[in-house]
């Protein structure tokens, strides 16, 4: 079977060069087009028909396509007359671009969550691990001496890993009984030796799936701590056999016996490294293709679930640097692609740092696909956003205004529509989180999330006025449609502490603080109002939490801007 594989998004070097040493290795039946190199060097939204021009008389039965939440596939793959496979991976990242790229896709493989997810919207899904173990990067032998009780190393993004974050910042407590190393941003041999050091590695996953880590620390020696709730685990190990599955109520009760009890967590780690050299890279793909070789050939299982493949592909591009925008050559006549068409060019505009004449161009866009729909919730709401960024208030307020009457009104948004956000916020991160249990009643999900930003943003613009009482209302309402919106309860204390009531502010603070342990601003707010009452508590908050900076990965600038609000007078 003659493959085609293909890697848009392959931004490590060493991590490429392994996939495509295994999948070359398959011999002569594969080829393989990537960003970085390989048969063919890809751009994206590259014509499909370019890329078999440049393979020079090789034919592919398959292509697959490698991890396409992160990439804009190639044009026209839709055309192909074979099967057009994905192994998808952060789906939840990019929910829409992956029901987008279902007009060219017939198999997907993904996690547990992952096929769960595609089941709701009717495509074919199937349970495939993206992730392996490689020997030559994490196969280390037990270090002589270990230097760490408890290392932790990975992305502490507030809104994608809250959860992971609220454990992390429970492991630090525990600085004065253990030495612990709480990281992020550390790759490589490096990434390795640390984890070698380390008696045992802390490991949260983010869809209940068997991330990276959960290879990689076996490998390098060290007992692996994964949630007890994970999906995918017991697919490979058995807990207190292999590795150790924690909870919410026994965490901290497991790590001091693990870290005490030598034996017992050697006995694990020797367990897990013979175990972890069979799940390896090699072994998996070569089990892959065993199953895609028992697909039916001919059999096209492709969606058109929305037309918006090239708006979602794009707008993604713009938010990682890939790609400009294509322009259009004719205005689109219905208002969603005139919409998405707008928010590209805004997501680029503001990438670049464009002139304001761009802004002003976008908004004329935005205008014209209001005109088409005025029912539309999101275009007003994105035109709100749009006058928002150029601080231009009094605009500003009177679309998100409109926003909010649609919506109270009975009008639904267009799941077609693409909203203004930023990547990766906590707002694009629900936006994505409403396709997750398919179409069904996706526009009441949607209104729901449009109804509780628009409240944010409507009191925030009264905070910029003064009226503290009236943005105090507007988070109230928010707050009542989801207790749990960390910017709300933050945006909340912020008001709260404006009009003078400190103690309430205190309180939304901390709230706020709960669900985000390790965001910077909140330990400054919470020790500026505690400073503001007098509070008992304000030194040894202080104390504690620079304590804390010694063990977790927060920004070097927050111990100085600590000690200011502390000895400020002002304060």
């Amino acid at each position: 079977m003659k493959l085609l594989v293909g890697f848009g998004h392959a931004t490590e070097p060493n991590a490429f060069e392994h996939h495509y040493v295994l999948w070359r290795g398959l011999g002569d039946e594969v080829r393989i087009f990537s960003n970085v190199g390989g048969d063919v060097l890809y751009t994206p939204g590259m014509d499909f028909e370019n890329i078999i021009q440049e393979l020079g008389g090789f034919c592919p039965e398959m292509v697959i396509l490698y991890s396409p939440e992160y990439w804009i596939i190639p044009r026209g793959l839709e055309k192909f007359d074979g099967i057009v496979v994905a192994l998808i991976g952060d789906w939840n990242l990019s929910t829409v671009q992956i029901l987008a790229a279902q007009h060219a896709i017939d198999y997907n493989f993904t996690d547990k969550m992952g096929v769960e997810f595609l089941s709701h919207w009717g495509v074919r899904a199937e349970y495939f691990p993206m992730f392996s173990y490689i020997p030559e990067q994490y196969d280390l032998p037990p270090a002589k001496e270990k230097e760490y009780d408890i290392v932790f190393i990975g992305n502490i993004h507030p809104e994608i890993h809250a959860e992971r974050n609220r454990l992390v910042y429970r492991i630090a407590q525990l600085r004065n009984k253990y030495k612990i190393m709480l990281t992020s941003n550390i790759y490589g041999k490096a990434y390795a030796e640390l984890m070698n050091r380390s008696k045992i590695v802390f490991n949260k996953s983010i869809r209940g799936e068997m991330n990276m880590r959960a290879y990689e620390a076996p490998g390098c020696s060290s007992l692996l701590f994964m949630e007890e709730e994970n999906l995918e685990v017991r697919e490979f190990y058995k807990d207190r056999v292999h590795c150790v599955l924690y909870n919410e109520q026994n965490l901290e009760e497991l790590l001091q016996h693990y870290i005490t009890h030598d034996e017992e967590r050697e006995k694990i780690i020797d367990n897990a490294r013979k175990q972890v050299k069979t799940l390896t890279y090699a072994k998996r793909i070569n089990g892959l293709l065993e199953r895609l070789r028992r697909l039916p050939s001919g059999k096209k299982l492709r969606k058109k679930l929305f037309d918006v493949k090239d708006a979602a592909f794009f707008l993604n591009s713009c938010f990682v640097g890939q790609a400009a925008p294509q322009e259009v050559s004719e205005q689109p006549k219905e208002a969603y692609p005139l919409n998405n068409h707008a928010v590209i060019k805004l997501a680029e505009a503001r990438r670049v740092n464009a002139p304001l004449e761009a802004f002003r161009n976008i908004e004329t866009l935005f205008m014209a696909a209001h005109a088409l729909a005025p029912n539309d919730p999101i275009i007003p709401f994105n035109l709100g956003r749009h006058f928002y960024y150029l601080s231009d208030d009094n605009q500003a307020m009177i679309w998100f205004l409109k926003c909010a009457a649609l919506l109270k009104g009975g009008h639904r948004p267009d799941p077609r529509s693409l909203p203004v956000s930023m990547p990766y916020s906590d707002f694009a991160l629900r936006w994505y989180k409403t396709y997750r249990d398919g179409p069904q009643d996706l526009p009441m999900r949607q209104a729901l999330l449009f109804s509780e930003e628009t409240l944010f943003f409507v009191g925030e613009l009264l905070a910029r006025r003064n009226d503290f009482k009236g943005a105090i209302a507007q988070f109230r309402d928010g707050l009542s449609l989801n207790e749990n919106n960390g910017g709300m309860l933050k945006a909340m204390g912020n008001a709260l502490k404006a009009e003078g009531n400190l103690k309430k502010a205190y309180d939304f603070f901390r709230r706020a603080f709960e669900l985000r342990p390790l965001e910077p601003t909140l330990w400054k707010d919470l020790l500026g109002v505690l400073k503001k009452l007098n509070s008992e508590e304000t030194s040894t908050f202080l104390d504690t939490h620079l304590e804390l900076l010694s063990v977790l990965p927060m920004p070097e600038s927050l111990r100085e801007e600590l000690l200011s609000i502390f000895f400020d007078e002002k304060n």
